[in-house]
């Protein structure tokens, strides 16, 4: 399932924020492929999330200490890996893949937050879904890198907030067709394969490289988590399915953000709320 767009793009004026953060991790990514596979392969390793380097710090510190691990040694901080492994990938189709679901529902999130609350929203999500990683991937030497688990926090986001909207998808299930289906279907979806992805490693022998599942599902839990936690605090419901929702006939009327004060729409045909 590839999204495509939704069906509220570019009522939000330009999304400066998620263009430059797609800028960031291209450059990034054509840094690397134009390393030889092994120096490439050290790249990821010094400035990608290693889980064994946060659970056994002393250990690895050791081990890296040797000489025959000079080469390779980490050259910053642990804590700054966690935010350097969100900008690099392994690949076209990873990079490609992350950046179309960052395109997609970004530009929302960042109307919603603002720039400032939206890149804190981002970075916050990210280091969340590595810790997740890490806590399933206890032993991994493998070093973890991607945007995935950061996009992941804006779709579990996007779900409490836009259930609604409407989001043309490319299928690819033996027929290759698109369809406009409601947000809500795709993501839970989305999470659902995530899941089962995730709980299918942990019965499977052995280590090795692949997708970060766990990453995903953490950073999903944690955009949708910090939503439904703002929600709370508002005392207010934590499901509106139709907060953000308006008439296709009044679209000028379109706000999505929470910086005025909410009531909940009337039934058809009744007057509207008067603000007290």
């Amino acid at each position: 399932m590839i999204p495509l767009s939704d069906n509220v793009g570019g009522r939000h004026g330009t999304p400066w924020l998620t263009i430059t953060l797609i800028i960031i991790n291209a450059l990034a990514f054509l840094y690397t492929i134009i390393l030889d596979p092994e120096q490439r392969a050290i790249f990821h390793f010094r400035f990608g999330v290693v889980p064994f380097e946060f659970t056994n710090g002393a250990v690895f510190d050791q081990i890296m200490s040797l000489p025959e691990y000079a080469a390779i040694a980490p050259i910053v901080p642990s804590w700054m890996t966690l935010f350097t492994s969100m900008f690099l990938h392994g690949g076209w189709a990873h990079i490609l893949g992350n950046m179309v679901f960052l395109w997609v529902f970004g530009d929302n999130l960042e109307h919603h937050f603002g720039r400032v609350g939206f890149l804190i929203f981002y970075l916050a999500t990210g280091i969340l879904a590595s810790a997740t990683h890490i806590l399933f991937n206890w032993e991994s030497s493998i070093p973890a890198i991607g945007a995935s688990g950061a996009i992941a926090g804006v779709l579990g986001a996007y779900l409490l907030l836009f259930p609604r909207r409407r989001v043309r998808t490319l299928f690819m299930m033996g027929l290759i067709t698109v369809m406009e289906i409601p947000a809500v279907w795709l993501l839970v979806m989305w999470m659902v394969i995530q899941l089962f992805q995730g709980v299918g490693g942990l019965v499977v022998a052995g280590g090795g490289g692949g997708v970060a599942y766990w990453a995903h599902v953490g950073g999903f839990v944690a955009g949708a988590g910090i939503v439904a936690g703002w929600r709370i605090l508002r005392r207010e419901k934590v499901w509106q399915p139709n907060r953000y929702e308006t008439n296709g006939s009044r679209l000028y009327q379109y706000d999505d953000d929470d910086d005025d004060y909410y009531e909940p729409p009337m039934p058809p045909g009744y007057p509207p709320y008067r603000r007290r």
